[in-house]
């Protein structure tokens, strides 16, 4: 299946984009009702997160394929991550700053689900740019794919 064909189809491909982007907007409710003295648990947000890991990993492998998608995830999680690293550690980029302790730090001044978001966020930035784009008749969507991906989907 092409990546046109899965989007343009009814099912995994459209709807999964459609269940992260949902997830993901319900972030901020869990932060707002804390600030408010709601209490709310933890889990809830590492529930969230993982559903928009699980939306993302079902429709890249949709539409780029399990290999393909992974290795995009893989490589925006580690670019993100080395921008965290650098900015908690030296403060280049973003002037100082840091995070408050989480249960799964990485280099003891990133938490996991931060590189892990970004990541998720990108590969989203991606296939709706590519869908606007090929709207407007800018591109196509094979073209695109296949001058990131080094093949036609």
């Amino acid at each position: 299946m092409t990546y046109r064909e899965s989007m343009e189809s009814p099912h995994l491909g459209k709807w999964t984009m459609v269940v992260a982007v949902v997830l993901t907007a319900t972030l901020p409710i869990y932060r707002v009702a804390k600030i408010q003295g709601f209490s709310v648990p933890e889990w809830v947000t590492l529930l969230q997160v993982l559903g928009f890991c699980g939306t993302t990993l079902l429709h890249g492998a949709s539409t780029l394929g399990w290999r393909e998608s992974l290795r995009f995830l893989v490589t925006a999680f580690s670019v993100s991550l080395g921008v965290e690293l650098l900015g908690t550690h030296t403060g280049v980029l973003f002037g100082s700053y840091q995070y408050f302790p989480a249960q799964i730090m990485i280099g003891g001044t990133v938490p996991l689900l931060i590189p892990l978001m970004w990541a998720l966020i990108a590969y989203a930035v991606l296939f709706f740019s590519l869908q606007i784009l090929n709207g407007l008749g800018v591109i196509s969507p094979e073209d695109s794919l296949e001058h990131s991906w080094g093949r036609k989907l």
